[in-house]
């Protein structure tokens, strides 16, 4: 049976030894590939990479979580639940705009960290600080574009991103999440789905939250219609 979801994810995961819990991993460099097209088309701006790991890999998958050979591996896979949810909101919008989503889309995390199936993300997220502090490996924890709202708009004008999707789990490095999405209120093309309690949703509930669903499909689909191809070649072939 074919799949549902048959983009491919491709990442980079990187690996750290921390004398608390052993080997972490990184996952950086994500993206989510609508077709063959080379084109960016926009990014997501999410909590943390979950248990997502890449099923295909250059090298050894096993051997690289035991901690044999390289510290990078380069790999890919297909969609979990989380970038299912994006895809399906993007695709429902451009067929509501008539939108072509043909290229890559960014994936973003505040944290970079691979949280193991059962552990606390923002409690597994400190070990990993605390390690790569002492390793003076600092930009493996996330984007160093997000340390500052110069860089941070700096960044994300400078991708020329058509859209830019943003959502955070509710308790997860809050602070991080009020400095994001204070800078990215004031840019243009950023779009999120707001609760009930004016939080910026994360991509997970739109499966089961219909209306947070129908809110970004709503957003996406009349900023496709109001954006000139055009105007996106133009500001790709400028940088």
């Amino acid at each position: 049976m074919p799949r549902v979801f048959d983009q491919k994810v491709t990442a980079t995961m990187h690996r750290v030894f921390n004398d608390e819990v052993g080997h972490l991993f990184m996952r950086k460099d994500t993206q989510v590939h609508c077709g063959a097209s080379d084109w960016l088309l926009g990014a997501v701006i999410m909590s943390n990479p979950g248990s997502y790991t890449p099923k295909y890999t250059a090298g050894d998958w096993n051997s690289f979580v035991r901690g044999e050979g390289p510290e990078l591996l380069h790999g890919w896979g297909y969609p979990d639940m989380t970038m299912q949810n994006v895809i399906a909101v993007l695709q429902a919008a451009s067929a509501d705009s008539g939108y072509v989503l043909e290229g890559k889309i960014d994936v973003y995390n505040l944290s970079a960290v691979v949280q193991p199936n059962g552990e606390d993300a923002e409690t597994y997220h400190k070990h990993a600080v605390n390690s790569l502090s002492q390793q003076n490996c600092d930009e493996l924890l996330g984007e160093p574009w997000m340390h500052s709202q110069d860089k941070f708009e700096h960044y994300i004008s400078n991708n020329c991103y058509h859209f830019v999707m943003i959502g955070f789990l509710d308790s997860f490095l809050i602070e991080k999440q009020r400095q994001v999405q204070q800078w990215a209120s004031s840019l243009p093309n950023v779009f999120y789905a707001t609760d009930h309690a004016d939080r910026w949703s994360h991509p997970r509930r739109w499966r089961t939250d219909l209306l947070l669903r129908e809110q970004m499909i709503d957003k996406l689909a009349r900023h496709f219609q109001n954006t000139k191809p055009s105007e996106r070649k133009l500001c790709h072939e400028s940088h």
